[in-house]
């Protein structure tokens, strides 16, 4: 039984040598057999033209892309495309019967997978049919929701929540999963919050997994005003998403009409004159302006005391009032009314509101009056609009924008290039080129993208100067010379973000706009060629054939010792390498007969056992560098083992 990680040493073939490869042209007629794969008979397929898709493995994938999917067709040979739908995807060539394609990124739905040659493309048919699942994706039973209240009324009912997507939702944490119903004038999801007139967020009892499906129990109030309203249910991913904002097919929200009845008890309503608020801010500065606020409702409005009326004004990256996500909001600060307000009357209040340090760019400063202790007004009146948003424009003071169009999106493993990358300083304060506490742009390959908040996901960092100092709204040209590391590859995040040495990142210190700059990146470490690989096996047969690697790093690969480099061969029911090791059926490893330089191939014949497991599979090639770490590139083989 093996461990998956080489931690301890495994016995490894030796004694092979390279098998050499005579290109030849066969110019005699060839006898053509009827070729079989996976049960499915190619006698009918057209040798030449068009290629033929009959078959794909699997008929799925989340759409994030990834999905390693096996085309069985003929007429691959020579293919030069592969689409999902009208998105073009990478592959390879596995025989004139099989391709290996991976997913790309793609909105929810199902699409045609299409092989295209010198002389045209494949047919679609029901067998080439590939559906992308968003990973959040929720549905709703809401038959069990009243439909008739008052306002204020509390009552409890259930709403049963199905996870229809790929992600496993989490009930508790930061980023728990919960369901959220709220009131609104009018069904819309989250990008209709400003029409909401309330919010609750239940949490699910347990974790749920893809596919499965909870009834809740839930305790929900009416709003305090009264009219013609929908229940709406939407599921968020706390502090993070609305399910609606990352998959709009299917809908994510689901509605139920609702009549609200509401005692005469009296109107809080008020109109605000935001004119005379700035529109230029500094990143943390203080300003002194008047706001004219008039009770346009038919209750007085107190101005002092526990439940006094106070005009309250904030800087928000997002308009829509109280019933928007205040998670928004980047300050908020109140401000006394200098007397008592009747029904209709007015009253000019003096304010000296001030600019939040960690923000910059295209804002918002709205205006919206509350009622202490107890709620405010956009809570009880929907109409007329009781928010008063003004665009501002804020400067902060430590804030870069990096252009990352320069910098390489193809990298082999180990490699070093240099380029340059172009910095805007677009924040307030001169950046200093020198010293204990100069400004740098640092450069990073990452397993995922976000900043210095991210750091444990870093692979490699590296820090460069920048060449002069940088005054506000210049620019200057970062010469780079960086080096991708060794491991991992595959397509990894390299990202660039500023920091001020000893102090602070940048995006420590100012949240808006965003700090750090991230594109996508392959770091290349190895290839195969497993077109030798027998297709058909028996359960527990051996059999010998050949296999090429190709050394894709800047360094060579050792063939002995406590760390060299073994090609490791291994039948599992899931390919995609290391990562899915708890698919494996069996692992072999194999040594190398030579030490193999960058860029350099190596053939050698294998022998190589089948699992006593039956059914279809992959048959899959991985290099390892013994002690240390797996390769990330892999090749996997499609086969059927009887």
């Amino acid at each position: 039984m093996f461990d998956g990680q080489h931690t301890v040493r495994r016995a490894v073939s030796r004694g092979l040598f390279p098998v050499l490869i005579v290109a030849c042209v066969l110019v005699a007629s060839l006898l053509v057999r009827p070729v079989s794969l996976n049960g499915l008979n190619f006698a009918a397929c057209s040798y030449s033209g068009a290629p033929t898709v009959t078959s794909i493995n699997p008929t799925s994938g989340p759409t994030g892309g990834g999905t390693v999917v096996s085309v069985v067709g003929c007429g691959f040979t020579g293919a030069t495309g592969v689409k999902f739908g009208t998105t073009a995807a990478g592959f390879n060539v596995i025989a004139d019967t099989l391709i290996h394609t991976t997913a790309p990124k793609h909105v929810a739905g199902t699409v045609d997978i299409t092989v295209s040659n010198s002389s045209g493309t494949s047919a679609t048919s029901a067998g080439d049919q590939f559906t992308f699942v968003s990973p959040w994706c929720g549905a709703f039973n809401m038959s069990s929701v009243p439909t008739t209240w008052t306002a204020g009324q509390t009552t409890s009912f259930q709403v049963t929540v199905t996870n229809c997507g790929t992600a496993n939702w989490i009930h508790t944490g930061y980023n728990e999963v919960d369901l959220d119903l709220h009131f609104a004038n009018n069904p819309g999801g989250s990008a209709n919050q400003s029409q909401w007139l309330n919010s609750t967020a239940f949490a699910l009892p347990a974790d749920l997994a893809a596919k499965a499906s909870v009834t809740l129990t839930v305790t929900f109030s009416a709003p305090s005003q009264g009219g013609h309203e929908v229940i709406e249910a939407l599921m968020i991913v706390e502090h993070s998403f609305w399910f609606d904002q990352v998959t709009s097919t299917p809908q994510q929200w689901a509605a139920v009409a609702a009549d609200v009845t509401q005692p005469a008890t009296g109107t809080w309503s008020a109109t605000i004159d935001t004119s005379s608020i700035p529109t230029t801010w500094a990143s943390g500065q203080s300003q002194t302006f008047t706001v004219k606020v008039t009770n346009a409702g038919n209750v007085t409005w107190v101005h002092t005391g526990y439940n006094e009326v106070d005009l309250d004004l904030h800087f928000t990256t997002m308009a829509g009032g109280s019933t928007q996500l205040q998670s928004h909001w980047l300050n908020s600060m109140a401000f006394a009314l200098p007397a008592d307000v009747a029904p209709a009357g007015s009253a000019t209040v003096t304010v000296t509101f001030t600019a939040p340090t960690n923000a910059g760019g295209t804002l918002i400063v709205e205006a919206l009056v509350i009622r202490e202790h107890s709620f405010w007004f956009d809570q009880v009146t929907a109409t007329p609009q009781q928010w008063y948003p003004v665009t501002v424009t804020m400067t902060p003071s430590w804030s870069a924008s990096i252009d990352m169009s320069t910098v390489p999106t193809l990298w082999k493993a180990g490699e070093i290039k240099a380029f340059s990358v172009k910095v805007t300083n677009t924040g307030s304060m001169t950046w200093p080129s020198t010293g204990y506490n100069e400004v740098d742009l640092d450069l990073h390959f990452a397993t995922s993208s976000g900043g210095s908040a991210n750091q444990a996901n870093w692979i490699n960092s590296q820090a460069f100067a920048l060449p002069a100092d940088v005054l506000p709204n210049a620019n200057v040209m970062v010469p780079v010379t960086f080096m991708a590391a060794d491991h991992p590859g595959g397509s990894l995040t390299l990202e660039g973000v500023m920091i001020k040495e000893h102090q602070f990142w940048f995006d420590a210190v100012t949240v808006t706009p965003q700090q750090w700059s991230p594109i996508t990146a392959t770091v290349v470490q190895a290839a195969y060629d497993m077109t030798s690989a027998p297709p058909a096996w028996t359960a527990g047969q051996t059999q010998t054939f050949k296999v090429t690697v190709t050394n894709k790093t800047t360094f060579t690969w050792i063939h002995t010792g406590y760390n060299e480099f073994d090609i490791d061969l291994h039948f599992t029911t899931t390919p995609g390498g290391s990562a899915q090791q708890g698919s494996w059926l069996t692992s072999q490893a194999f040594a190398m007969p030579i030490d193999l330089a960058p860029g350099a191939s190596v053939s050698m014949n294998v022998t190589v056992t089948a699992p006593s497991t039956t059914g279809n599979m992959f048959l899959e090639a991985e290099m390892i560098k013994e002690h240390a770490y797996w390769v990330t590139d892999v090749s996997a083989v499609a086969v059927t083992v009887s």
